[in-house]
């Protein structure tokens, strides 16, 4: 009777390691789809130089307020006048101490010198400076950020191309 019990608890402990197996297997692989599934989006918004993925993220998600702006900025929707996404009150305010030409003001940290500095060069309707600038911050960028300086660097440009 004691050899029965004990290979029945034995045959049990087995059974149980063996769903809790399949079950660390099963849930392996679900956290493997779910990273890669959010590797994706956080490759895209941060680290992608593929415009294409990331123009079709901002056409997918343009309700969402961060990718409304872009969105309104891309296409030049009516909504762009008033959307104008700055992620750091320190970047706007530089940037419109350049918009405004106030070149004492213009304080800028390393990664967003280009920019500044592209923006202030349309100011002065300098197309070279623009264009030399706009390119240097568009290769410094990555992600989301590479594709708002590529809408609103497209916006400037033609903008200056009509008033020459």
């Amino acid at each position: 009777m004691r050899i029965v019990q004990l290979t029945l608890f034995y045959l049990a402990i087995i059974l149980v390691g063996m769903a809790l197996l399949w079950l660390s297997i099963a849930l392996t692989i679900f956290a493997g789809i779910a990273l890669a599934i959010i590797y994706r989006h956080i490759h895209i918004v941060y680290r992608t130089n593929n415009m294409k993925m990331a123009d079709k993220l901002v056409k997918r998600r343009q309700k969402e307020p961060i990718f409304a702006g872009l969105y309104a900025m891309a296409y030049d929707t009516k909504k762009s006048r008033f959307t104008q996404w700055m992620p750091l009150s320190s970047y706007a305010y530089c940037y419109i101490t350049a918009l405004e030409g106030r070149t004492a003001d213009m304080c800028s940290d390393k990664w967003m010198h280009p920019t500044i500095e592209a923006v202030y060069a349309y100011t002065l309707k300098d197309q070279a400076m623009f264009r030399q600038f706009a390119d240097a911050s568009i290769e410094q960028a990555r992600g989301m950020q590479k594709y708002s300086l590529i809408c609103n660097f497209k916006q400037m440009e033609q903008v200056m191309m009509k008033a020459t």
